[in-house]
């Protein structure tokens, strides 16, 4: 991403410029997405910038949901939490909610995340 104000090309991942310390990103007001500022989309959610954009000159959102795949349990706490559900359940239960040795059902794991956020 370029630096509009001294035109150093920092890394995508940069926030600020490297170079300079200008924030480089135009944050979405629809879901918080950094962009580049001479992005017309937004990256995260597709919305038209010019109408959903959050000038450098401002701050940030300061709650944004996460996006997939980087939520807050690691492969250790789902396997965990699995095992204890399923330790849990009934017998005929485990039949319907676990589908092979490997696999387990989206209602099993709803379950499991529900029951962990409680």
């Amino acid at each position: 991403m370029r630096c509009q104000k001294c035109a150093k090309e920092n890394a995508d991942r940069r926030k600020f410029c490297s170079e300079c310390g200008e924030l480089i990103v135009a944050y979405c007001k629809h879901c918080g997405f950094d962009n580049a500022l001479t992005d017309k989309y937004c990256g995260g959610c597709g919305v038209n910038l010019t109408e959903a954009m959050i000038l450098p000159d401002r701050q940030a959102p300061k709650q944004v949901q996460s996006p997939a795949g980087t939520g807050k349990y690691s492969y250790d706490d789902i396997s965990e939490l699995i095992q204890e559900k399923t330790a849990r359940t009934k017998p005929s239960d485990k039949k319907k909610e676990i589908k092979g040795a490997d696999s387990v059902s989206q209602d099993l794991l709803d379950s499991i995340f529900d029951a962990a956020d409680d």
